[in-house]
């Protein structure tokens, strides 16, 4: 029988998980309450259950995860079940968190920021607290010329 390994991402793939890490699209084996991680890990993460990780990936193994919108229908104890799971080795899984931490920080920097979608013609957009204070239609839309058309839209519903 050959050795498994688990193999190493790309850097953009390492700050793409960090980034989806961050805004709570995946769920990681960290995200299981250290009493409850042996006993719940391959619950959640089916694979795991049916032998999925050989003594060879074990020992190399650095951050379990998947993405939200992949997991089951239902629950066990509140956490999500998958019927997949994706593994980062342990050098991937410490760049991971790194870029994570540095998304953090960034953020903690800049909490000013905030980002929406436009109302009228569903364009994402970020703004600041200073231009909101500006500008009264910037929670909605993107841009003044999204905000007259839509108001133009609504008065000739109105008649």
């Amino acid at each position: 029988m050959t050795e498994q390994k688990i193999p190493s991402r790309t850097e953009e793939d390492l700050k793409q998980i960090a980034k989806c890490l961050w805004a709570k699209q995946i769920f990681c084996d960290r995200d299981i309450r250290k009493e409850e991680r042996d006993n719940m890990i391959g619950s959640i993460f089916m694979p795991i259950m049916l032998g999925g990780l050989n003594k060879e990936v074990v020992k190399e193994l650095g951050l379990i995860f998947e993405y939200y919108d992949k997991s089951a229908p239902r629950s066990i104890n509140g956490y999500p079940i998958f019927f997949s799971c994706q593994l980062l080795n342990i050098e991937d899984a410490k760049k991971m968190f790194d870029y994570a931490v540095k998304i953090e920080n960034a953020m903690k920097i800049a909490p000013d920021v905030n980002s929406t979608m436009c109302i009228w013609c569903e364009k994402k957009y970020t703004y600041t607290d200073e231009e909101k204070e500006k500008t009264p239609w910037i929670e909605k839309f993107c841009q003044e010329k999204c905000s007259i058309e839509f108001q133009a839209f609504r008065n000739r519903k109105k008649r």
